[in-house]
């Protein structure tokens, strides 16, 4: 391959098919010169800059994957890959709502593409959990304890409870007068506790008896 490279210094396509050699080998450093070389070479060839712009993803370096892949779809918006690509960073930093305008546009381009209906199926679960995370914020501020209580039940539906979760969840039912069901989120909560955590279960069984003794 380097040989190859030698006799076409200037062939984008080399530096890409390298750049996969590389990191097959898992040679991440050595992968992402050879796409850095490719863009060197070619700055408007927009596959160089996806293979970049995924050696920065690899690495959890999701601002500088965005910026290549952005300039990917600047120089072909019509590659599939540069929309997914641009999606998925946005994903990963958090703004969902780019996420989804990018996901849309992928889906538009082949509206029968399984990969970008997977992501979008990803995007609805994610934006769900966060409005939920939100709305049952919102209620307990509001002191709305059987609100409360339907929210984090959809949370767990979802498999997107957290220890925290689980505790306002406890909390609630305690406060509801359901003893036996707080015990068990109780318990959920343990499963998933750090150590530091333990105290703040303790605390709240010890709520529950107490309120349970008061009956």
């Amino acid at each position: 391959m380097r040989s190859r490279i030698e006799l076409h210094p200037e062939n984008a396509d080399l530096y890409q098919e390298l750049g996969q050699c590389l990191h097959k080998v898992n040679d991440a450093t050595g992968a992402r010169q050879a796409y850095e070389n490719a863009v060197r070479v070619d700055p408007l060839n927009p596959w160089s800059h996806l293979y970049l712009g995924h050696s920065f993803y690899r690495a959890n370096e999701f601002d500088r994957a965005l910026a290549e892949f952005q300039f990917a779809r600047d120089c072909d918006p019509e590659i599939l890959m540069t929309h997914v690509c641009i999606g998925d960073a946005h994903f990963e930093l958090g703004n969902l709502a780019a996420a989804e305008q990018s996901y849309r546009t992928a889906e538009r381009i082949d509206p029968d593409a399984p990969k970008v209906r997977r992501k979008l199926d990803d995007w609805e679960q994610t934006a769900r959990t966060q409005e939920l995370k939100t709305r049952l914020d919102e209620a307990i501020e509001e002191d709305r304890v059987f609100h409360s209580i339907w929210l984090a039940e959809q949370l767990i539906d979802a498999n997107a409870a957290t220890f925290r979760i689980y505790m306002l969840y406890a909390s609630n039912l305690t406060a509801a007068g359901r003893y036996d069901n707080a015990a068990t989120a109780l318990a959920d909560a343990e499963a998933v506790a750090h150590e530091d955590q333990i105290p703040l279960i303790l605390g709240q069984k010890g709520r529950i008896e107490r309120q349970r003794g008061n009956l």
